[in-house]
């Protein structure tokens, strides 16, 4: 009997002690929910309006809050483990923040969310308030949440500066932006920051633009602050940082199996890319949000009991990818292509299927084209938000006119372990051949490689789950002309042979004699 090697990924999962800023290292979470008011010490609160005409940085500051997860079950608030920003977003005390930073953890409980409002930008911000949860979305990462008491319990009458809402459609490709937050959780000033808008990109079951791309710098907690244009408008909420939320802040990252064992980690030599490119939750997908929170009652937030060396096994399969130039408004593919003819298409899909995953586990998913890693078109270790089987989809987006001809390369990692690859080639004298593996020799042939050349990663299984090439048999593979490297494997996942630079520009047929 053929036994096959599984090519799925096993990752463990170790669930760390509690730790400062946004948490990259959640793998369940359960939907939080509102705020009960125990007393405490109480804190002087002041009045700051925002100014007319084009608003100076001190005053958009004073609208940027920081969100903080609190336990009040000892009679005290205690500090908890995450914290991010939020934006004041009306003279009420509504509060924009991502959904991620009220997750509940239940290494970590909390049941109560706080507001630390700026009284100096030199000084970290001041714990002032108590704030009911009303609105959150897991999907869109987005939570509005109501500042509702002082800390003491005693209702709020202040009129709070704000930041007033943009229109994130009208953002342009080069616009300046300036990201202001919270970097960590305790002890640290407001932080601004500038950069451009370096893109777009589409989320699946979001329709239109899913996020605003720029490489303006957002470092863990920043998550869910204030991403403004040049005029002060609140055009976008900072959610995705291309970088794990404890890494370094450096230009040289491992983002590339560059010594080819199939994983990312220290083994890897870091790669330049650039600067930061992070992703920003457009305004407009929060609107209908925040209109909800208008009639929302709160929700309420219940603490667990925490657990200590918790352990959870990651099985996770990534199936094999497939192009498309496009999605439809249900999800799928708008056609299957194995290349593309030059000048045809400003997008190439990948789709693949899934199953083992756990939401909150980070995803890279890193395009190349010609080897060159293309940080704009790609997500750095992403939260993964598609529960444990399904399918998935990410774009390669030309933002300026059709797809540049060559190598187009998508390399799948989960908490950085290779999960799936794939190449396509776009434009070129591309026509589709044959390569006929003819096995003339006693071993079976169980799983087969075809990788062209150019690419750093051997793709799929030809083969698949259950085929196999028998002694004496052969198999035709209809592939794209041009230049492959070739492995192919019994069925214990032993090497039977390798060759590179195979020329198939016209059809080639090769014969293993063992």
């Amino acid at each position: 009997m053929r036994v096959r090697l599984s090519f799925g990924l096993l990752v463990a999962v170790i669930l760390a002690a509690c730790g400062g800023g946004d948490s990259d290292d959640t793998t369940t979470t359960t939907r939080p929910a509102s705020t009960t008011l125990p007393p405490t010490t109480a804190a002087t609160s002041t009045t700051t309006t925002l100014g007319a005409g084009l608003p100076d940085i001190e005053n958009l500051a004073r609208a940027t809050v920081q969100v903080l997860q609190l336990d009040s079950r000892t009679g005290s608030l205690e500090l908890g483990c995450f914290s991010g920003s939020g934006s004041i977003i009306d003279s009420d005390g509504l509060v924009l923040t991502n959904a991620h930073v009220l997750e509940l953890d239940d290494r970590c409980p909390y049941d109560t969310i706080g507001i630390a409002v700026l009284e100096r930008s030199d000084q970290p911000p001041d714990l002032m308030y108590l704030a009911d949860l009303l609105v959150i979305d897991s999907q869109l990462d987005l939570a509005v949440v109501q500042i509702a008491a002082d800390v003491d319990g005693n209702p709020v009458e202040t009129e709070f500066p704000f930041l007033r809402l943009g229109d994130s459609d009208l953002v342009g490709l080069g616009d300046q932006l300036q990201v202001l937050g919270y970097p960590g959780i305790g002890g640290d000033t407001i932080t601004l920051t500038r950069g451009a808008v370096s893109g777009f990109t589409e989320q699946r079951d979001i329709e239109g633009r899913a996020w605003i791309k720029t490489d303006a710098g957002i470092t863990g907690g920043n998550s869910g602050g204030a991403a403004l244009s040049t005029t002060g408008q609140l055009i976008g909420v900072p959610s995705i940082v291309s970088s794990g939320a404890n890494a370094d802040v450096a230009d040289c990252r491992v983002i590339q199996d560059t010594n080819g064992d199939g994983f990312l980690d220290s083994d890897d030599t870091c790669l330049p890319v650039g600067g930061f490119i992070n992703g920003i939750r457009p305004i407009n997908l929060a609107r209908p949000l925040i209109d909800e929170a208008a009639i929302a009652s709160p929700i309420p937030i219940i603490a667990t009991t925490p657990t200590t060396g918790i352990i959870s096994t990651l099985d996770a399969s990534f199936g094999p990818i497939s192009f498309s130039t496009g999605v439809t408004e249900t999800d799928e593919p708008t056609d299957q292509v194995t290349f593309v003819p030059s000048g045809a298409a400003e997008r190439i899909c990948a789709f693949w299927d899934y199953e083992g995953m756990v939401d909150g586990v980070g995803v890279d998913a890193l395009w190349y084209l010609n080897q060159e890693f293309v940080e704009a078109a790609s997500y750095i270790d992403s939260e993964w938000a598609g529960g444990r089987a399904g399918n998935w989809w990410v774009c390669f987006i030309s933002n300026e006119g059709p797809l540049d001809d060559g190598i187009y390369e998508l390399i799948l990692n989960v908490r950085g372990d290779r999960a799936a690859d794939e190449a396509i080639v776009v434009g070129g004298d591309t026509t589709l051949q044959t390569f006929e593996l003819v096995n003339d020799s006693p071993e079976t042939i169980c799983f087969v490689f075809l990788s062209f050349s150019e690419a750093q990663a051997w793709g799929h299984d030809e083969l698949g789950e259950t085929e196999v090439i028998a002694p004496g048999a052969s198999r035709a593979f209809e592939i794209p002309n041009g230049i492959y490297d070739f492995q192919a494997f019994d069925c214990n996942g032993d090497l039977l042979v390798e060759e590179f630079f195979i020329n198939a520009t016209e059809g080639f047929v090769f014969t293993y004699a063992g």
